[in-house]
């Protein structure tokens, strides 16, 4: 029987190749700022991987900074008259992979979000409606 959830065992494995290529970028390029985001992927790899709640925060971290980048280069692109050269469909098939590892990243936040999020306790009689939430004693 399989203890870690699919999800987690998917996000661990897509983190260790990020780690991997990171590191590599960041010898290769000599990115001081990617190898620290190897060095985080690692650590969010082992944690996912040990089902640790903290791990969730470095996935979140490493996935908003995966977007951000992303979104940025499309502006500079943008800004920069890129996307005037090209037909719309040149564009989209351009656009493509980096749409594919943002989903990808996104689906790594929502397995660690699903995995690790906070639970509020039931009530032995029942599940508690939204309304009476807020309306504890104590």
């Amino acid at each position: 029987m399989l203890i870690t959830p699919v999800g987690i065992l998917i996000t661990v494995a897509l983190l260790a190749m990020y780690a991997a290529y990171s590191l590599w970028m960041a010898v290769v390029w000599h990115s001081p700022l990617s190898g620290v985001a190897g060095v985080l992927a690692i650590v969010a790899c082992v944690g996912a991987a040990m089902l640790k709640p903290w791990s969730r925060y470095i996935v979140y971290l490493l996935t908003a900074s995966a977007v951000a980048t992303w979104v940025w280069s499309l502006y500079d692109a943008a800004r920069a008259g890129y996307f005037g050269y090209f037909s719309a469909r040149q564009i989209a098939r351009s656009l493509a992979p980096g749409a594919f590892l943002i989903l990808l990243s996104c689906f790594c936040a929502y397995a660690v979000f699903r995995q690790f999020r906070t639970r509020t306790p039931q009530a032995p009689g029942g599940s508690q409606s939204h309304a009476d939430e807020g309306n504890h004693v104590g």
